[in-house]
């Protein structure tokens, strides 16, 4: 079988799972969860950084903290994983895919372009457009 995606972990990581693991924090909560919010908030000159347990979660976080909702429009790339289209569903906002680059595997700017969507309240052509990188690569 070839694997999609292969975790690497180094010693350090490793040390730090059992940590987690030994300590029974292994969710949502704990001491390095905190830390790392911290860490990234700071690394990235904000106020706050929330870690979610899941992609989904972090989507459906940041639909409605953009306020977007029924009457937006969301631009999803047309290959990718459900939780993007579900979580648009779930917001009441209108799902709208596109093509994807077939180099790079990623949503393709040239058809968003092309697409001939609606301008919003803030005269753009949409609410939000989301690209994802599959399997972790950075083409």
């Amino acid at each position: 079988m070839i694997p999609i995606s292969e975790p690497y972990l180094s010693k350090k990581t490793k040390k730090y799972l059992n940590k987690c693991y030994e300590s029974n924090w292994i969710s949502s909560q704990g001491k390095y969860i905190k830390d790392l919010e911290r860490l990234l908030a700071k690394y990235h000159n904000v106020k706050h950084c929330i870690l979610t347990s899941s992609c989904t979660s972090a989507l459906h976080l940041s639909l409605k903290s953009l306020g977007i909702g029924p009457g937006d429009e969301v631009i999803c790339p047309d290959l990718t994983f459900i939780a993007p289209a579900n979580m648009v569903a779930l917001s009441g906002a209108k799902l709208k895919l596109v093509d994807i680059d077939p180099e790079t595997l990623t949503i393709d700017p040239d058809k968003i372009e092309k697409k001939n969507f609606k301008k919003n309240k803030s005269n753009y052509c949409c609410s939000s457009i989301w690209a994802f990188s599959r399997y972790g690569s950075h083409n």
